[in-house]
């Protein structure tokens, strides 16, 4: 089990990009929830898990409580108005030590999660990264040996994107931007992971999600856990 490190699930969202009325958590991939996969696969061994709800929050309330009953839930009352950034602002407003955050519309490979776990042992400040897929992705200027991210784009596709999974000073939301990955500008240059998850904002997305789901479900153990060790530290990338 982990030192106790607070981890904040953001579920707030209306989810409108992806057209299906339903909080991206409580989305179905290859059978669960995005949100059941995250707290009983990816999350196991966390003790402070604290998940930001406000759309539908009964509904998302009620599937993290059939399958773990000590979620501390954190209400957004103002979801139809605010970002991602206020949702992880309510939750961690109280909170004095770094704490990871994870977008409850991302799957994460749960042996990729616990090498980023164990690398954040020992930082204040780690930014998971991904190879780029997303149809809406921010992109993470890297630096030459790929072991730190210097700028975040939106405008020139990079190798590499934000994934959404990060190890930060709960301050950073306490600045009042409309995006995570501004507030994480402020902690610039930042060593970065690659991780490797699959986000859901739009139908295409989820397509890839539920590939991607299948393949880590269908993965023997063993054969998931070399395939993880190869990707525990960032390589160097090609300039």
């Amino acid at each position: 089990m982990h030192a106790d490190v607070p981890v904040l699930i953001a579920a707030a969202g209306i989810g409108s990009r992806l057209g299906m009325n339903l909080p991206k958590a409580l989305v179905e991939v290859n059978g669960r929830s995005i949100l059941e996969r995250l707290l009983t696969d990816v999350l196991a061994d966390e003790r402070d898990v604290r998940l930001i709800v406000g759309f539908r929050a009964d509904e998302v309330i009620a599937c993290a409580r059939r399958v773990r009953d000590d979620v501390i839930i954190v209400r957004n009352p103002s979801f139809r108005d605010t970002s991602v950034r206020h949702s992880f602002w309510l939750a961690a407003r109280h909170i004095r030590q770094s704490c990871i955050v994870i977008d409850g519309d991302t799957l994460v490979d749960p042996r990729a999660y616990r090498a980023f776990r164990q690398r954040a042992a020992s930082m204040d400040t780690l930014i998971g990264i991904t190879p780029s897929s997303t149809t809406d992705a921010v992109f993470t200027r890297l630096s030459p040996d790929g072991s730190h991210i210097t700028s975040f784009t939106r405008t020139e596709p990079q190798s590499h994107e934000w994934c959404g999974v990060a190890k930060l000073s709960p301050r950073l939301f306490d600045q009042k931007h409309d995006y995570v990955f501004q507030c994480i500008d402020a902690a610039l240059p930042a060593p970065a992971h690659v991780l490797e998850v699959a986000e859901v904002d739009t139908q295409a997305d989820l397509a890839l999600a539920e590939a991607f789901a299948r393949r880590i479900d269908a993965m023997p153990p063993m054969a998931r856990l070399a395939a993880v060790a190869s990707r525990a530290v960032p390589l160097p990338l090609a300039a």
